[in-house]
């Protein structure tokens, strides 16, 4: 009787622990969907330094930025910090910060036009979602290619952003 039963419960134990392990990565896989950052414009994601890093939604103006890279050559008529919204099938940019000269490969810097705030109710960017912002470089016929970014995230209750 005894193998029976330690059997049976060897069983069930395994099944429990199938269902909790099932459970949990359910649990992570909706977590992380909610949480995830979007797909980056930018060709450099994370080379977009945002100071400081956090803010409340009052600030004016929220931050400064700068890069580590300046445009590529076909793009050195100058450059713009924009927020990214849309899909990467309809991208839609909203200028951030007014637009910078560039020269060569040196590092580009700027502040932001106004404040997040500002941003979210011009903008229409939502609490609790990440949007990328990312440097607009140009070239002579005023085209743009998105290059170093980052993306900040406006925090769920409204009181403020932070950038990753």
């Amino acid at each position: 009787m005894k193998p029976k039963l330690r059997k049976r419960g060897v069983q069930l134990l395994g099944a429990t622990g199938i269902a909790v392990v099932a459970s949990l990565i359910g649990a992570g896989a909706a977590a992380a969907s909610s949480n995830c950052l979007p797909d980056p414009v930018g060709s450099q994601p994370f080379q977009l330094r945002i100071t400081p890093g956090h803010g409340d939604l009052t600030t004016d103006p929220a931050a400064s930025w700068s890069t580590r890279k300046g445009c590529p050559a076909d793009y050195q008529n100058g450059a713009a910090l924009a927020f990214v919204t849309g899909s990467s099938d309809a991208v839609v940019y909203h200028t951030a910060s007014a637009r910078v000269a560039t020269n060569g490969n040196a590092p580009l810097s700027g502040t932001l036009n106004s404040s997040i705030g500002a941003a979210v109710d011009a903008d229409g960017l939502q609490a609790g979602h990440a949007y990328e912002l990312v440097v607009r470089c140009f070239n002579d016929d005023f085209d743009s290619t998105p290059v170093q970014s980052t993306f900040i995230t406006i925090k769920s209750d409204s009181t403020g952003w932070f950038a990753w």
